[in-house]
C-alpha cells in the first residue's frame, strides 16, 4: 500500500475525521484487503457510528491477519457487548487481557459478568480499572452497584467514601444502608441532605427508589413531583402517581395523548399505575388495566417459558450429583424464607424480624452470586433462569460445597454480626432449596403457601422485573406455579423434614399458632411486639412495601372475589386442600384484621 496514502488515513484518524477516514480506508481496500490496519481503521469508524455488525466483521479480518493484536481483540469484544452478546464479548476481553493490563478491558469484562450475573468476578474487574486510573464517579457508582448485588456492604462504602460529588456520595451511602436493611443509617445520611445539595435528575431517581423502600411517602412524592416538570414521559408518570385521583382525572389521563409518545416500558408502567387507582373502586377494571399492562411489557404477544420448564427439570436431574455431600457447617443462622413472590415471604420476614434475636435481611443475592462463583466458565445462555443455575453446569464436589457454606455463612453474617438468626427471603431460593440444604445442614426453611389465586393474581398486578416475564399472562403464570408446585413437591420428598410449610391464611388468622414450629426450630420464645409492624424499623426494597407499611386490607385474602370468571387459568389451580380465605371465619377480629383494616 502507498505509504503516503497510509500516513495521510492516520493524521485523519488522529484529527477525528472519521467520515473521511472511513471512505479512504473503504476505498484502500478494495486493492489491499490483507491490510490489517485498514480493516481496524474502518472498524472504528463504524464502531463509532453505531454499526456494530459491521464494526465486528473489520476486526474479525484484522484479528485473521494479526491474532494477537490485544487493541483489536479489545474492539471485537466491545462489538459483541454493544450487541448484548455478553458471553462472547467476555472471552475476547480474557484474551485482550492475557496480552496486557489495560483498566479499561478490565473495565469491559466487569460489565459483561455484570451482565451474566457474576457479580463477584465484576467487581474483582472495576476493581483493577478503578487502580488503573478509571475512577470517575459515574465508575465508582457501577461499582457500588455491584458490591451491593454481592451483598458486600462494606466494600461498598469504602467506594462511596471516594466518590467527589458530594450529593452523589450521599445518595449512594443511603442506598447501600437500604440494600443491607439498615433504615436508621440510610435516615441520618439523608437527614444531612436537608437544604445543602441541589441533586441531578439521576440522583433524584434514586433517591425517590430509596424514600419508597424507607416508606417515606411524603418524600417520595415530593420527588416525583419535581419529575413534574421533566419530559412528556415524566410528566405523565408523574401525573399518575398522585394520589387520590378522581374517575374524571383517571379518564382524562387514559386519554392523554403524551401517550403516544412513550415507550412500551413506559406505558406498561403507566396501566400498571393507573390499574392501582381502580383496584378499590372498580375491580373489573382494574383486571382490564392490568391485562393492558401486562400484554405491553411482553411485546404483545404471549411469553414463551419452555426454557424456565426446562430449568425446572434440570434442577431434579442434577440434584443426584450433589445429594450425598454434606458441608460441615454447624451455623444455625441462616433462615431462608422462600417459595412463590407474593406468597408472604415479606409478611413471615416482617413478623419474625421484629423478633430481638432475629436481623431481617430481605431478598438477599448473596447465595446466588456464591452459586455463580462455583462455575469458573463463563456462561453460554443469557435466559434469566439460566444465569441461576448456571453451577449446575459445571462439576460439582464436596470442596466446592463447603468453600460456598463458609462463604455464605461469612456473608450473611455480614448484616449483622450479632443476631442470632439472619433471614434471607429471597423467594426463587427454592429453584436452589436441594444445594442449601445440603450446604447448610443447620439452617432454616421455611416454606410460603398461599391461595394460588391470590398469589398469581397479585404477581399479575405487579411491574416485575424481566425474571419474572411469565407473569405477563395469565395461563403462562399458571403453567408456571404448577411447575413451581412440582418442584417444590420433589424438594419435600428428597429433604424430608428440612422444610416448615407457612400457610399465608393461617398465618392471618392465627400468627404464634402459625409460626410455632418455626421458633420451636429456632429455640427463640413468642414476643408480642413482633406483630407490631407498623413501627418495625427496616426497610422493604420489595413490591410487598405497601402491604407492611399500611396494610393487606381486608380483601388481600381473597382479590379475585367477583372475577372469578375472567380468571379461568388461575382458578384451575384451586384444590380442596388448599385452605382459601373463604374459609376463615369472618365473625373474629384476628390481630392482622385489627391492624390493617
Amino acid at each position: 500500500m502507498d505509504e503516503q496514502a497510509l500516513e495521510q488515513l492516520k493524521q485523519l484518524f488522529s484529527q477525528g475525521r472519521l467520515a473521511e477516514v472511513e471512505a479512504g480506508a473503504s476505498e484502500q481496500l478494495k486493492s489491499n484487503p490483507q491490510h490489517p490496519l485498514l480493516h481496524k481503521m474502518l472498524g472504528i469508524c463504524l464502531f463509532q457510528r453505531g454499526e456494530f455488525a459491521r464494526a465486528q466483521a473489520c476486526f474479525e479480518t484484522a484479528l485473521e491477519l494479526e491474532p494477537d493484536d490485544a487493541n483489536c481483540l479489545n474492539n471485537l469484544g466491545s462489538c459483541y457487548l454493544f450487541q448484548n452478546q455478553h458471553s462472547k464479548a467476555a472471552s475476547y476481553f480474557q484474551q485482550a487481557l492475557k496480552q496486557g493490563d489495560n483498566p479499561e478491558w478490565h473495565r469491559n469484562l466487569g460489565t459483561c459478568y455484570f451482565e451474566l450475573g457474576l457479580f463477584i468476578r465484576a467487581a474483582q474487574h472495576y476493581h483493577k480499572a478503578i487502580e488503573g486510573g478509571i475512577n470517575d464517579d459515574a465508575m465508582l457508582v457501577r461499582q457500588i452497584d455491584t458490591l451491593k448485588s454481592a451483598s458486600r456492604f462494606k466494600q461498598a462504602m469504602v467506594v462511596a467514601d471516594q466518590i467527589a460529588d458530594e450529593a452523589q456520595k450521599l445518595v449512594e451511602q443511603a442506598a447501600i444502608d437500604v440494600a443491607a436493611n439498615r433504615p436508621k443509617q440510610a435516615r441520618a445520611t439523608l437527614a444531612k441532605a436537608q437544604g445543602q445539595f441541589h441533586f441531578s435528575q439521576p440522583q433524584l431517581q434514586r433517591l425517590h427508589d430509596i424514600y419508597r423502600f424507607l416508606g417515606d411517602r411524603d418524600k417520595e412524592l415530593d420527588i416525583v413531583n419535581r419529575f413534574a416538570n421533566g419530559n412528556p414521559q415524566e410528566q405523565l408518570l408523574a401525573a399518575v402517581m398522585q394520589p387520590q385521583l378522581s374517575d374524571q382525572q383517571l379518564a382524562s389521563l387514559e386519554q392523554d395523548p403524551r401517550l403516544n409518545q412513550c415507550q412500551n416500558q413506559v406505558k406498561a408502567t403507566f396501566y400498571f399505575i393507573l390499574a392501582s387507582h381502580y383496584k378499590k373502586r372498580d375491580k373489573t377494571r382494574w383486571l382490564a388495566l392490568l391485562k393492558q399492562a401486562n400484554q405491553i411489557q411482553a411485546g404483545g404477544h404471549k411469553p414463551e417459558i419452555s426454557t424456565e420448564l426446562e430449568c425446572f427439570k434440570r434442577i431434579r436431574e442434577r440434584y443426584g450429583d450433589y445429594a450425598e455431600f454434606t458441608a460441615q457447617q454447624p451455623s444455625r443462622k441462616p433462615v431462608f424464607i422462600l417459595g412463590m413472590p407474593r406468597s408472604g415471604t415479606t409478611l413471615i420476614e416482617s413478623i419474625l424480624g421484629n423478633h430481638p434475636d432475629v436481623f431481617a435481611a430481605g431478598e438477599s443475592t448473596l447465595a446466588e452470586s456464591l452459586l455463580a462463583e462455583l462455575n469458573p466458565q463463563v456462561p453460554r445462555q443469557m435466559h434469566p433462569h439460566q444465569l441461576r443455575l448456571h453451577y449446575l453446569d459445571g462439576e460439582l464436589g464436596t470442596s466446592k460445597m463447603q468453600r460456598f457454606s463458609e462463604d455464605y455463612v461469612a456473608g450473611i453474617t455480614g448484616y449483622s454480626s450479632d443476631a442470632s438468626y439472619i433471614t434471607d427471603k429471597m423467594p426463587h431460593n427454592f429453584m436452589h432449596l436441594g444445594w442449601l440444604a445440603h450446604a447448610l445442614p443447620d439452617a432454616t426453611f421455611i416454606h410460603c403457601q398461599r391461595d394460588p389465586v391470590a398469589t398469581c393474581l397479585s404477581i399479575f398486578e405487579q411491574n416485575l422485573s424481566p425474571f419474572h416475564h411469565y407473569g405477563n399472562d395469565l395461563t403462562t403464570l399458571a403453567e408456571y406455579y404448577q411447575a413451581y408446585q412440582s418442584l417444590m413437591a420433589f424438594w419435600e420428598q428428597q429433604l424430608a423434614g428440612r422444610i416448615i410449610n407457612i400457610s399465608y391464611e393461617q398465618l392471618v388468622q392465627e400468627p404464634e399458632q402459625t409460626l410455632l414450629p418455626v421458633l420451636r426450630r429456632l429455640g427463640l420464645k413468642w414476643h408480642n411486639a413482633m406483630l407490631d409492624l407498623e413501627s418495625t424499623e427496616r426497610s422493604v426494597t420489595t413490591s410487598s412495601l405497601q402491604q407492611v407499611r399500611k396494610g393487606i386490607y381486608k380483601d388481600a385474602l381473597t382479590p379475585y372475589a367477583g372475577l372469578e370468571s375472567d380468571l379461568a387459568p388461575l382458578m384451575a389451580l384451586k384444590s380442596e386442600q388448599k385452605k382459601t380465605a373463604e374459609n376463615i371465619p369472618q365473625n373474629k377480629k384476628g390481630w392482622l384484621r385489627k391492624l390493617f383494616g
